[in-house]
């Protein structure tokens, strides 16, 4: 048995008496490290390596339908399974990798996923907010007269992988599965899912049911059993991928006068796609394992704390299990190029081979988790993984890598400032404060700020700061309004920038600050952008002082936007693009610049 999607991983951990319920439990799915996605190389928050790979584009009435394939080194997480009893309280834990992808892989063909997990992410909690286990293998299990809560959220995957919470409301509920209406994204993307007609809205008004629906109407179906797209010119376009099987798959796209174009997909075990070393085991066990091509030595990819003798996975003992899935070594192109990849043991990808022949070379560690749900111990925190280092060769030979060598770390203090550092090959810093939650948030509630930069600085090679940016992030409260005293209060949603300070340090003197405020309508729509002048400040209050110490030069500019959903010259119209959800249609700009006039007979400047 391979471990391709699902492998325990037990770790034992002591507790007094007097806390059996909620040791060392924590819901782990879609926590913000797993969730962001960049369009960079590597995710300057949580040090993921995105790759995008665009294979074709079918232009057609109302855009145009792309083939890409995205993967992210973001698979693992570690999650919560059980609580049990010998002498002590011990909590059990299992080690998850690529649940909601191919190997890592996702393709812009895929539907966008609603995941509704039963248990790790909706609860159980108790009526003071704390995680519990309720699950049958649990023992004990609480007391017959404890409250038992969830929380309506669910998940929605992107075609690129990346992820949204979406949550009906903030108040707790007695229901374990999710309950009907509507879910709202709580990281203000404005996407919102409706129970009641299964349709996935997106703000520029197009939406997803049985297809893609655009903004004007035109529609894209998609077939769920054939993962195949019908576009608006009636083209059936699909890529599916598929890691259950050894060998090499061949997938078609349409070309121009009934021609095809043939991409093989070669799909190997991932001891066959290692940079070095071998395939090792999931837990501290060390047993040769058939599939396996040389015994082992007894090195695990996860620590646990001792040994439990008597656990079975699937009906076979645990302990044989090796961390072996089958991985995507190589993508052949039409023109007879390829791309190709090689992993480490963790099933990383760690080296990216272009047709070109350059690559990418990357290494990864562990890195401090940002989510609340992780950064707590080190049990959970071990499988978020990161990247340390990144190489680019142009030449293919690696005569160039010294010369393109990236560097990142992560330095961060409990409760305290969790900063990135990116070493670029000319060893100018770019460092990042960012926000994060403190730990054990009531009902899981993260500070939706999580993962969001409130100072960006950029240092030179000598050590001197250059440039600096400070951001002030503000988030909706819950919802509805809670009660006085309610533990759910602690609920925030719809992150969003209010003003920004950008602070130029090399002058030669004093420094120079540039502020822009912003301010939103409900439908956290930008309504006002208030631009001010540059002001000189005193070097020392440029590179320490927070965002509110920094003063406003004059006022240069207003820019004014009025929304379709809230201008009141289309008020007839609005109830209808409000249930398209289509918001963010601007109906009107304003520009409007600071002008100076004198009243000369009193000299008052208004």
């Amino acid at each position: 048995m391979t471990a391709s999607a699902t492998a325990l991983l037990f770790f034992l951990s002591l507790a007094s008496t007097e806390a059996v319920f909620a040791q060392n439990i924590e819901y782990t799915k879609g926590n913000t490290d797993s969730a962001l996605r960049s369009n960079l190389v590597v995710d300057p928050s949580t040090l993921g390596m995105s790759i995008q790979i665009p294979l074709a584009s079918y232009p057609g009435r109302g855009g145009a339908l792309p083939v890409a394939l995205y993967y992210s080194s973001k698979q693992w997480r570690i999650s919560f399974l059980d609580t049990f009893r010998t002498t002590i309280t011990k909590t059990r834990t299992e080690a998850k990798w690529a649940e909601d992808s191919v190997a890592g892989w996702t393709t812009s063909l895929d539907s966008p996923k609603i995941i509704i997990p039963q248990s790790d992410y909706r609860g159980p909690y108790d009526g003071y907010g704390a995680t519990i286990c309720t699950s049958p293998s649990c023992n004990p299990p609480p007391p017959p007269e404890t409250t038992i809560l969830y929380i309506n959220r669910m998940l929605v995957q992107m075609p690129d992988g990346s992820s949204h919470e979406l949550r009906k409301d903030d108040s707790p509920t007695y229901n374990s599965g999710p309950d009907a209406g509507v879910y709202y994204a709580v990281d203000g993307s404005n996407i919102r899912y409706e129970t009641a007609t299964g349709r996935l809205l997106l703000p520029d008004g197009s939406y997803y049911s049985g297809g893609h629906i655009d903004r004007n109407g035109n529609k894209m179906t998609y077939n769920f059993s054939a993962k195949e797209w019908t576009d608006t010119l009636g083209r059936n376009i699909k890529f599916p991928l598929s890691n259950l099987n050894w060998g090499d798959v061949t997938n078609n796209l349409p070309g121009v006068n009934g021609t095809t174009h043939d991409y093989t997909l070669k799909w190997r075990y991932l001891h066959e796609c290692l940079s070095s070393g071998e395939v090792r085991v999931i837990a501290d066990y060390d047993y040769t394992y058939s599939n396996n091509p040389q015994p082992h030595t007894g090195l695990s990819l996860f620590t646990k704390y001792s040994i439990l003798e008597y656990v079975v996975s699937d009906g076979a003992p645990f302990f044989t299990t090796y961390f072996d899935p089958i991985v995507l070594k190589e993508i052949a192109l039409p023109n007879g190029k390829s791309y190709t990849f090689s992993y480490n043991i963790y099933g990383e990808i760690d080296k990216v081979t272009y047709p070109t022949g350059g690559y990418e070379r990357f290494a990864y560690g562990i890195v401090p988790g940002l989510d609340g749900s992780i950064n707590t111990t080190s049990v959970y925190e071990q499988a978020n993984r990161g990247v340390t280092d990144r190489w680019v060769s142009v030449t293919g030979d690696g005569s160039d890598e010294a010369q393109r060598h990236w560097a990142f770390s992560v330095e961060e203090t409990q409760n305290g400032p969790y900063l990135v550092r990116i070493t670029d090959p000319n060893n100018v810093k770019g460092e990042r404060l960012l926000h994060r939650p403190s730990v054990d948030k009531l009902f899981g509630y993260d500070d939706a700020r999580t993962g969001r930069a409130y100072e960006e600085r950029i240092i030179s090679a000598t050590g001197q700061m250059l440039r600096r940016t400070l951001t002030n992030w503000v988030t909706s409260g819950a919802t509805p309004t809670p009660p006085p005293g309610a533990v759910w209060g602690n609920a925030t949603r719809n992150p969003r920038a209010t003003k920004t300070v950008e602070i130029l340090l090399d002058t030669g003197g004093d420094a120079k600050a540039k502020t822009t405020e912003y301010q939103y309508d409900a439908d956290l729509n930008v309504i006002s952008k208030i631009e001010y002048d540059y002001v000189s400040i005193n070097q020392s209050v440029a590179q320490t002082e927070t965002i509110d110490q920094i003063p406003n030069g004059a006022m240069l500019r207003v820019e004014e936007t009025t929304y379709l959903v809230n201008d009141p010259d289309y008020s007839s119209v609005q109830s209808g693009y409000r249930a398209r959800n289509f918001i963010a249609l601007p109906t009107k700009s304003l520009i409007k610049k600071r002008i100076e006039h004198r009243r000369r007979r009193d000299g008052i400047q208004i």
